[in-house]
C-alpha cells in the first residue's frame, strides 16, 4: 500500500477479484491493516510510511509490479500515476490473471514473469549508470 487509505477501486478492478481475498481485502479491512501498520493516525500522515499523496520530487527511479486481481492494485496504480506526474522515472506493470502475493509462489509461471521484469529493470538502470 502506498496510500494511508485504499483509493477507490474501479468497477473493473472489483470485477476481477476472486476467492477469499474478495472478502478479506475489502477497503474497511485494508484500512484497518494500514492503521495497525502505522501504529497511530498521525503516523499514517508520514510520507515515509505512505508516500502516496505526498511530494515525490526526490523519489528514486521505481519499478512497480501489480497483480491483476488484487484489491491493493488501486493504490499501486494511483501511485504509479503520481510518480509519472512528478516526473519520476518509473515503470508500471500489471501482470494478467495474477493474484495478490504472486511473488511468494515460485512454482507458478507468473513468478518467473515478475522476476524477469525485475531483472530487466535492474539491468536497464545499471546500464544507464555506467
Amino acid at each position: 500500500m502506498f496510500h494511508a487509505a485504499l483509493p477507490k477501486r474501479a468497477r473493473t478492478l472489483r470485477r476481477r477479484l476472486r476467492g477469499k481475498r474478495r472478502f478479506v481485502h475489502t477497503p474497511t479491512l485494508l484500512n484497518l491493516t494500514i492503521l495497525y501498520y502505522a501504529g497511530t493516525p498521525s503516523a499514517m500522515l508520514e510520507a515515509h510510511a505512505f508516500p502516496g499523496g505526498h511530494p515525490l520530487h526526490d523519489f528514486p527511479p521505481t519499478l512497480m509490479i501489480d497483480a491483476d486481481r488484487d484489491s491493493m492494485r488501486a493504490s499501486g496504480g494511483k501511485f504509479a500515476r503520481e510518480l509519472s506526474a512528478a516526473g519520476i522515472a518509473s515503470s508500471y506493470h500489471v501482470l494478467p490473471e495474477t493474484f495478490h502475493a504472486f511473488l511468494n509462489r515460485p512454482n507458478e509461471p507468473v513468478f518467473a514473469d515478475g522476476l524477469g521484469l525485475m531483472i530487466d529493470w535492474a539491468r536497464d538502470i545499471q546500464s544507464k549508470q555506467t
